[in-house]
């Protein structure tokens, strides 16, 4: 962790150029002179320039490297503002300045080299001064110049107004991007390089080109033989070595160039992923809309057969309120649809049939089985007869859910069979008709029995209608039907047929006798009604609901059911269940598309099932979650839990094979697969399935694509943060107490109380105190993290109101820290504004700390946001500086007051080089920001001391204090207060 830190700070440490280039810019120890001395304007890129880490850089100083190479002459480069490095050559202190113009002046007191260089001198103008384009525009306008700088001789002689005061660039350029500069004169590269480091390489333009200025050496006026030793040195350097180093500083832009090459490599890597994406979302959108069409279809399909049904069909919800119906209950009901649906039987029906088809409904939902009834219902004042069926709706916790409902009339059909019994047949109807003699002969069909079986009147008549046995039935099924119907002149059941072109057809089929004169039965009339496609969709809607529709695996619902089977059998009480969860599928579908990422699990499932034979269980519970139930005849138990991790490792591997998803596609997946025994007991179903389940995200945590058992141990952690986030729930809800603040100290450099930082305890009811770092992932894994955050805003708010009456505790500043969660609430300022206004207390005693994984988001929301508190007077500080990714580039922007350095940089203070130099960096890029520094964890007087010494503004930590209940703390404060007293804001 340690490691990953200092990584993740040196990782900011490297983007320090781009925010602060100030900060970490101290001087290095120079060689002692020894025989050429040579001074330089060292505020001069690309030419001569200090670095973020106090290097002197640049072409002219790589060139003083070859001149000492090439002469045997060591060259000591003093570093200097350019107006002292003048004042210095022409003292004598030095025997040669270097990247200097040539002016009428200077001709006067130097000899000069031949130029090296050329470059255009310029004026830089902030962009909301319009209007300036030449030198006659700049009249009147005062220009800001560096101290000494040659262009203050060409602006006076072209009688405009340069004003200095500025010893370098640099703080030139840093006015300028604080408002305070708005045209300045600046030779054209340091311009370049200095705006872009500050950031506001956008805010000016260059305005007008005002001369073009060349560099030289140069020598006390007179010096010929200085001058002529560093000329013939410099003649030594061969073209080879002046074309490295123009290519490595004049070439190329300087200074940014590496953030080019990034940006550009990135920029290039974003336009090939913007083609891929844009590729991705064309394929996606396609694939969408052919699963689309395809859905539309299946479902049009569906609503066609539910809609020509010629029964009534219907869904109700388990309080029996309809939600969905065919048109055919319209018309058999005589109902609009505004009359039924939304409604129950109670408002539709008399409440004598309300009541029974209520009962109905509900044994169908107690016992989870079909149910079939007669109901008779008066529509337009006539009586109908109605057979109906009540089917169970299961979700996926294997419970009804709701009843789907079939009434089919038969009102006619009954009156047909009275009246077949009384004179005739009403023969052509739309139920299949077949008069028999009493031996079961064929005497006569009607044109629906030709059509449903295919045979023609000839083919049957004078025959027995053997031929509609279906093979799959015992032919003594059908016999018992028959010697039923001749001794009890009635029978009515479901059965299949086989038709002429071998189909099965199952027909609702009723055999009515028809008495002779004798009063015996003459006839029998065999009525058959074709229930085929509504027993397929019946069937198809069963096996929706307990089948996966990608993979056609028994969905969590059937294994669940299975599981249970197992569990009860006796013969079966040893054996595993294996959950298989494939490693980072998110990333197929985000890559590849969900239809692919379907394709996926539906190969998955295929070669799952070339696995194992019948006898094992496989199911797909949902997501990327796949399921092997298998049992083992082995005596051992040991024997038996080596097959189920052979099994395991068996499916691990075989997994690891490439899926081909189509397209030469493919991919290659990895699996994480949890087991455990199989036991019996209270809900043994859902406690293996829990079981199997914690072991498989156990295998997760352990990297992946490995296999674990279930250890008693993750139940029992997993039951204890469920006891934990429950009992949190109670306090957050005001049902017990148990949550407080403590406080701890914050002091300065004098040892002066700043105020406290509260820290949230908390303690269950029965003593147990838990401490932040197990209750507080516990509160966000189980969403109470905005409750508990608003509970200590409030709480804090209140205890500043309290202390503002009190002269020790008023000026207080109290410190609460405020989870990202919170923060990135859309509502969070204005509950900050509303706490602070219920409790009456003082924004500007009020400091939030915010992390560094909080900055990661929207920067100008952030920015806007953290604004707006500091605009009620909030204090806003930044926690836990240095173990985050934050970058300096946002963090220059952001509008803090404070950083706090991270206690695990201050532990190993002052002995732990590393990080003393992390202290050391911190609290100098918040001097650089102009940001307070406060250190946390400080426990030790070195550590207090270290920090002091190097300008550490506020500490916080056990040698001060450790965290206090209220009542302690104002003690603390009470002692404290003669020695020394509360600093006052």
């Amino acid at each position: 962790m340690r490691g990953m830190l200092w990584a993740r700070f040196w990782l900011m440490l490297s983007l320090l150029p781009i925010a602060t280039p100030a900060v970490l810019a101290a001087p290095a120890a120079s060689p002692p002179i020894t025989h050429l001395r040579v001074v330089a304007d060292t505020n001069y890129p690309p030419y001569m320039f200090v670095d973020a880490s106090g290097r002197l850089q640049g072409y002219e100083a790589d060139v003083w490297k070859l001149f000492e190479k090439h002469t045997g002459i060591q060259v000591e480069i003093a570093r200097m503002d350019w107006k002292s490095a003048q004042r210095t050559m022409l003292d004598g202190k030095v025997d040669v300045i270097d990247v200097i113009y040539r002016t009428p002046i200077r001709d006067t007191q130097y000899d000069f080299s031949e130029p090296y260089a050329t470059l255009p001198v310029a004026i830089y103008v902030d962009k909301r001064i319009t209007g300036i384009h030449d030198t006659q525009s700049l009249i009147g306008f005062p220009i800001t110049t560096e101290d000494g700088d040659a262009c203050e001789e060409k602006l006076i002689q072209q009688g405009l107004e340069p004003t200095g005061g500025y010893r370098d660039y640099q703080s030139l350029i840093k006015d300028a991007a604080d408002g305070k500069v708005h045209i300045f004169c600046m030779d054209e590269s340091p311009a370049n390089y200095f705006l872009y480091r500050a950031g506001i390489l956008d805010k000016f333009y260059r305005a007008v080109v005002i001369y073009e200025g060349q560099l030289h050496w140069a020598v006390r006026k007179g010096d010929a033989a200085m001058l002529a030793l560093v000329q013939q040195g410099m003649a030594k350097i061969t073209p080879a070595e002046r074309k490295a180093l123009r290519e490595k500083w004049l070439d190329r832009p300087f200074v940014i160039t590496p953030y080019l090459r990034f940006i550009g490599i990135g920029g290039g890597i974003v336009l090939g992923l913007f083609a891929l994406m844009s590729l991705w979302l064309w394929l996606l959108r396609r694939s969408v809309d052919k699963r689309t069409q395809e859905l539309q279809f299946t479902h049009n399909k569906l609503l066609t057969a539910f809609n020509a049904s010629p029964d009534a069909m219907w869904v109700k919800d388990r309080n029996g309120v309809y939600l969905e119906c065919n048109q055919r209950i319209f018309t058999i009901l005589g109902l609009e649809p505004k009359a039924l649906l939304g409604h129950d039987d109670s408002q539709l029906f008399p409440p004598e049939v309300a009541k029974a088809v209520r009962a109905y409904d509900q044994e169908v939902m107690r016992s989870g089985k079909s149910h079939t009834n007669p109901m008779v219902v008066t529509v337009d004042g006539k009586e109908r007869r109605l057979d109906c069926i009540h089917v169970p709706l299961f979700g996926q916790d294997g419970t009804p859910q709701g009843i789907f409902g079939t009434a089919r009339d038969v009102t006619d059909l009954l009156k047909s069979e009275e009246q077949l019994r009384l004179a005739a047949v009403a023969f052509e109807t739309q139920v299949a008709l077949a008069i028999l003699a009493f031996d079961g002969t064929t005497e006569r069909v009607n044109t629906t029995f030709i059509t449903l079986t295919g045979y023609t009147a000839d083919e049957v008549v004078g025959i027995k209608l053997s031929m509609l046995k279906a093979q799959e039935f015992d032919a003594a099924f059908y016999q018992n039907i028959w010697e039923k119907a001749q001794k009890d002149g009635h029978w009515a059941g479901q059965y299949w047929i086989s038709t002429k072109h071998h189909q099965l057809r199952l027909v609702h089929a009723e055999i009515s006798g028809v008495p002779d004169e004798q009063g015996g039965i003459g006839h029998f009339v065999l009525a058959m009604t074709d229930l085929t496609e509504e027993h397929e969709a019946h069937a198809r809607a069963n096996h929706m609901a307990q089948f996966d529709p990608i993979t056609d695996l028994p969905n969590r619902s059937s294994l669940h059911e299975k599981l249970g089977q197992a569990l009860a059998d006796p013969t079966l009480t040893r054996g595993a269940l294996l959950l298989i969860g494939i490693d980072h599928f998110k990333r197929v579908n985000d890559l590849r598309g969900h239809a692919l990422g379907d394709r996926l699990l539906a190969l998955l499932g295929q070669r799952l099932h070339l696995l194992f034979d019948d006898q094992v269980v496989l199911s797909r519970l949902g997501g990327d979650a796949f399921a092997v139930l298998i049992t083992c005849n082995h005596d051992s138990q040991t024997s038996c839990e080596d097959h189920a991790s052979s099994t395991s490792e068996r499916i691990r591997q075989a997994l690891l094979e490439p899926f081909w998803l189509g397209n030469d596609t493919s991919v290659t997946i990895t699996v994480s697969i949890g087991w455990t025994r199989l036991h019996g007991g209270e809900n043994a179903a859902d406690q293996v399935l829990k079981e199997a389940e914690l072991a498989m995200y156990s295998a997760k945590a352990d990297g992946r694509n490995c296999v674990r058992q279930f250890e008693p141990a993750a139940l029992a952690a997993l039951e204890r943060q469920e006891a934990l986030a429950n009992d949190l729930l109670n306090v957050l809800s005001g049902d017990t107490e148990g949550l407080d603040l403590y406080f701890q100290l914050q002091v300065n450099q004098q040892d002066q109380t700043l105020g406290a930082e509260a820290l949230l305890r908390w303690s269950r009811p029965n003593g147990e105190r838990i401490p932040p770092d197990v209750f507080i992932p516990i509160a966000e894994d189980s969403g109470l993290i905005l409750p508990l955050g608003d509970w200590v805003l409030q709480r804090a708010c209140e205890r500043l109101a309290s202390w503002a009456s009190q002269a020790l505790t008023r000026d207080l500043v109290l410190a609460i820290n405020v989870s990202a969660k919170q923060f990135a609430q859309p509502g969070f300022v204005e509950d900050v504004r509303q706490a602070l206004r219920r409790s009456g207390a003082n924004a500007q005693r009020l400091k939030l700390e915010i992390t560094e994984s909080m900055i990661l988001g929207d920067i100008d929301t952030i920015i806007q946001r953290l604004a707006q508190l500091r605009a009620l007077g909030i204090t806003i500080s930044l926690d836990d500086f240095g173990t985050g990714y934050s970058s300096l580039a946002y963090l220059s922007r952001l509008p803090l007051d404070q950083l706090k350095i991270d206690k695990s940089f201050i532990m190993r203070l002052p002995e732990d080089d590393n990080d003393a130099t992390v202290a050391q960096t911190v609290i100098g890029m918040g001097r650089g920001l102009g940001l307070e520094v406060i250190a946390e964890g400080v426990e030790t007087q070195a550590q207090r001391d270290f920090l002091t010494q190097h300008g550490c503004h506020a500490f916080q930590g056990y040698f001060f204090s450790r965290p206090l209940p209220l009542m302690e703390f104002e003690v603390l404060l009470y002692e404290r207060q003669s020695a020394q007293p509360t600093l006052t804001a």
